[in-house]
């Protein structure tokens, strides 16, 4: 929402002034506030400025600014750092006094296209403790917001847009017969029925679950393992461990009523005669346990479970099923076969394509791989991968047949060695056709006007062309339409920023930035930070990147990306400074960001792939 609106609430009438000792410098928030149209409060400040903070739980440093929020109506009050307003990375912790060790009630660290959001039920009067700090770097500009949600019971919706909040200790899960969020009570999951079938060729355990949970949010089967006597085994002889767990991941989120389903390779302990079994749900909440011995997975006759649980297919069959049906049917292993390939390489602009096609009697192909050879058909390193798994641009069957394609850049050394491409398939089988080796061929040339490749790599525009997207069409034709960017980026004018005679500085960030971009240099950037430049004079620029984290730079003469053709530099993290040779009233735009990491998997990774950063830019 929108800041704007109306002045602060000047300390909430005759209500004695809020204060910390430890915090000398804590904002009333509420007197501070402004008020916008849909009922959200904020403040923003420009710098954090309280030391020595308790820790908090989350992280980050003893830095931050602390807010006191003497709320106006009782209500469950959501407290946000505004990621779009705020320009560092920020962790958010809530306390119900004056910030001690200790203390804390609550604790966020803000994420991709989110600010750090906390939630807290309280009484009209109340007071409630807010401290933002950064996660790690300097602090800079933060935006504080509240807003209050009516506290309501089992089965209403809840949610930001009907502006209601489960009150107590109510869930507010999707519910997916109602199709919306509703709150329900805390409760652990039952199991009606169970199965456990054990294929005793490969160990492998189907594990059947029929259960019913009040509170929508089951999302793992727990089980420990029976030995002949029944007592449970230890899979991890160090640490003692005995329970294992199948994650459900969001499959079963919003049910009342389900069936879980999952496969289990559990061929390393064949003195288990059965298990113990429960579940478990996004509260640590467990179901009662349910003893139940191994029976063996009968082989189906026709139809099949395409899960694998229920049924095995006989002999080397497998099962094959449309996407999501409950039952498929058993048919004999058909490997698919590459009958024809072609591979363009186009050395100067580093862009390869590959066309493939063949027979595969069950159209089920995942993956192509290919793989760079010399003259000896040994493997060639290509930026330090020899084996590239893609999935297909395009993929068509037709009556046993297919057909299928995929382009993209060649990043990184090693590409002048290669002589040919080794091309095969896989489908879901995870069964390999045979391998081809194709000889490279250039990129047949498309005239102006011609449809072209996005993927820039199965064909070449005519010499002063580019592949440009106009209205879903892609055309070989000039060049100048890329100059402008995507509508909706964000780019940042360096040239406002002079910081001295033939000199530019600005600092920026990428915590809020959602582009994603390719060079040369690196394959896939996200979180790209754009900015550009024009020179006003011939000469050198030096471009220099001061970052603590990650951060990729790519140069190039127009905003979007279009091969290497129209790249100047691009910049892998710690390379130091580079120069540009531009003649005056020459443009150049400059991307920064980092590469793409899951936050859930790997959170130092992720706290690596973005930040705060310095741009300069000096005529030599």
């Amino acid at each position: 929402p929108g800041m704007g609106g109306e002045p602060g609430m000047g300390g909430m009438g005759g209500a004695p002034p809020l204060a910390c000792a430890d915090a000398p410098n804590l904002i009333d928030f509420f007197a501070e506030a402004e008020i916008n149209e849909e009922g959200v409060y904020s403040v923003r400040i420009d710098v954090p400025s309280s030391d020595g903070l308790p820790a908090s739980q989350c992280g980050g440093l003893r830095s931050g600014q602390v807010f006191a929020l003497r709320v106006p109506e009782t209500a469950v009050w959501l407290v946000s750092s505004d990621t779009f307003a705020t320009d560092y990375d920020t962790v958010l912790s809530l306390w119900d006094d004056c910030p001690a060790i200790g203390a804390e009630t609550q604790c966020d660290d803000d994420t991709d296209g989110f600010g750090a959001l906390l939630g807290e039920e309280i009484e009209e009067g109340d007071v409630l403790y807010a401290v933002a700090r950064p996660y790690a770097g300097a602090p800079a500009t933060l935006d504080l917001r509240a807003l209050p949600l009516a506290p309501v019971g089992v089965g209403e919706p809840c949610s930001i847009d009907v502006r209601q909040a489960c009150a107590g200790d109510l869930l507010c899960n999707f519910d997916a017969e109602a199709g919306e969020s509703t709150c329900a009570l805390a409760s652990p999951p039952e199991i009606l029925e169970a199965r456990a079938l054990r294929d005793d060729q490969t160990g492998l355990v189907g594990l059947w679950v029929r259960g019913r949970d009040a509170g929508r949010d089951v999302t793992a089967i727990g089980f420990e393992l029976l030995d002949a006597e029944g007592e449970p085994i230890v899979y991890d002889v160090q640490s003692g461990d005995t329970i294992l767990y199948a994650n459900l991941g969001e499959a079963l989120l919003g049910q009342t009523d389900f069936i879980a389903r999952r496969l289990a390779g559990l061929e390393d302990f064949p003195e288990a005669v059965g298990l113990s079994l429960f579940l478990v749900d996004q509260q640590d909440l467990e179901s009662p346990r349910v003893e139940i011995d191994f029976a063996p997975q009968p082989e189906a006759d026709g139809a099949c479970d395409p899960r694998a649980v229920l049924d095995r297919c006989p002999g080397a069959q497998q099962c094959y099923a449309a996407d999501g049906a409950e039952q498929g049917t058993c048919a004999a292993v058909d490997v698919p076969v590459v009958e024809q390939a072609r591979a363009y390489l186009d050395r100067t602009n580093r862009t390869l394509g590959i066309e493939v096609s063949g027979t595969d009697a069950n159209a089920d192909l995942i993956v192509l791989r290919y793989a760079f050879v010399d003259g000896n058909q040994n493997l060639v390193e290509v930026g330090g991968e020899d084996i590239f798994d893609v999935e297909f641009d395009t993929l068509t069957y037709n009556d046993g047949t297919f057909a299928g394609s995929w382009s993209g850049p060649v990043n990184g050394p090693g590409l002048e060695r290669a002589q040919s491409l080794v091309v095969l398939v896989f489908d879901n089988t995870l069964e390999g056709s045979e391998a081809r080796v194709v000889a490279f061929e250039a990129p047949p040339e498309i005239a102006a006007g011609g449809a072209c490749d996005a993927g820039l790599g199965l064909d070449r525009c005519a010499a002063g062309l580019a592949c440009v997207v106009e209205d879903e069409q892609t055309t070989c034709a000039d060049p100048a339409p890329l100059d402008a960017c995507v509508e909706g980026t964000d780019v940042i004018d360096v040239n406002p920023q002079r910081a001295g005679v033939g000199r530019w500085q600005l600092a920026g960030a990428t915590f809020t930035a959602i582009d994603l971009d390719a060079g040369t240099c690196v394959a896939d950037l996200a979180g790209v930070q754009s900015h550009v430049f024009t020179a006003p004079s011939d000469g050198t620029y030096r471009v220099t990147i001061d970052a603590p984290f990650d951060a990729w730079v790519i140069a190039r003469d127009i905003c979007r990306y279009a091969g290497a053709r129209f790249e100047r530099a691009c910049q892998e993290p710690g390379d130091g400074p580079f120069d540009l040779e531009l003649s005056a009233m020459d443009t150049v735009y400059l991307m920064i960001g980092g590469q793409p990491v899951d936050r859930a998997e790997d959170l130092a990774g992720y706290k690596r792939s973005r930040g705060a950063y310095t741009l300069t830019i000096e005529r030599q």
